[in-house]
């Protein structure tokens, strides 16, 4: 959506209004409409002088409504939006009246349910620098939106995973990502850039020429490794294993591009196991008999 408004915002005013000028032959209003569809970005147009509101087939496409039966006027746009949207669009307009300044915000429908990106330019009379015209564009970013926020919620659910997650560079074996349960495992602030890390200084040096030499061939050359790495650091005086799975993800080229690690703790599974072995243990031993809820 950002390259999408960049490329808007950095229209002239003069190519915008030569795509819809009546000089324009039908071809190249055919193109400008066709790349409105593509995108799904609508061109709008107020004239203040004369307050005639020129909407593109791709704005009314956006409000579902019908060219022939409605009257594309400022109160008749306005009557879309939920409250606080028409306050934050008068305030817009308003703002670029008098400092004649650009302005891109996002609105909603009333029903609450449906957002659209706006973006407003200004045209002045050259020779009074009177507002002349404003005109910008429109996009429906409803389902950019939900991406987002779906987006949003895989990213915080891997945040707050309890295993610890994280991307390494292949080339470099430096951390492109660490959720918190792995900040917190290193000890390190999650406000801290961990870009600089080695991944040398978590194990000891004959684990690392484990890793070097056997497991990270093999997750490159078969796209998957699984299997306990130990974790030596913190001047723990025993290793801390942990039980890793290793994705390799490659690149257009089939060369490996990152890897996605998965460490999960296992000691207390481990010893809940082990809990259940002797209790069955005894019970066996003792023909007890046991109900469990």
């Amino acid at each position: 959506m950002k390259t999408l408004i960049h490329q808007f915002n950095t229209f002239s005013p003069q190519v915008i209004e030569s795509k819809l000028s009546p000089q324009a032959t039908p071809s190249e209003d055919s193109k400008f409409l066709l790349l409105q569809q593509l995108a799904g970005i609508g061109y709008w147009e107020w004239d203040i002088e004369e307050n005639i509101v020129v909407w593109s087939d791709e704005v009314y496409r956006i409000f579902q409504v019908k060219k022939e039966s409605f009257e594309a006027t400022y109160e008749n746009y306005i009557s879309f939006l939920d409250a606080q949207s028409a306050i934050i669009l008068q305030s817009q307009v308003e703002k670029i009246l008098r400092d004649h300044k650009p302005y891109e915000h996002t609105i909603k429908f009333k029903d609450g349910k449906r957002l659209f990106h706006c973006t407003g330019f200004l045209y002045t009379d050259k020779q009074t620098g009177q507002p002349k015209k404003l005109f910008g564009t429109m996009q429906d970013v409803t389902e950019l939106q939900r991406i987002f926020d779906q987006n949003s919620i895989y990213q915080y659910a891997l945040d707050k995973n309890r295993d610890m997650i994280g991307m390494l560079c292949a080339k470099t074996q430096a951390p492109l990502y660490l959720n918190e349960t792995f900040l917190s495992f290193l000890g390190v602030s999650k406000d801290q850039d961990f870009s600089a890390l080695k991944i040398a200084t978590w194990y000891s040096a004959a684990e690392m020429r484990r890793i070097n030499n056997e497991i990270f061939p093999k997750v490159y050359a078969q796209g998957i490794w699984r299997g306990n790495l130990e974790f030596s650091f913190h001047d723990e005086k025993q290793p801390i294993v942990l039980y890793t799975t290793l994705h390799c993800y490659y690149d257009s080229n089939g060369d490996a591009s990152y890897l996605c690690a998965l460490f999960q703790d296992r000691r207390e599974e481990e010893s809940r196991i082990e809990e259940l072995r002797l209790f069955k243990q005894i019970v066996d031993e003792h023909e007890y008999m046991v109900a469990i809820f």
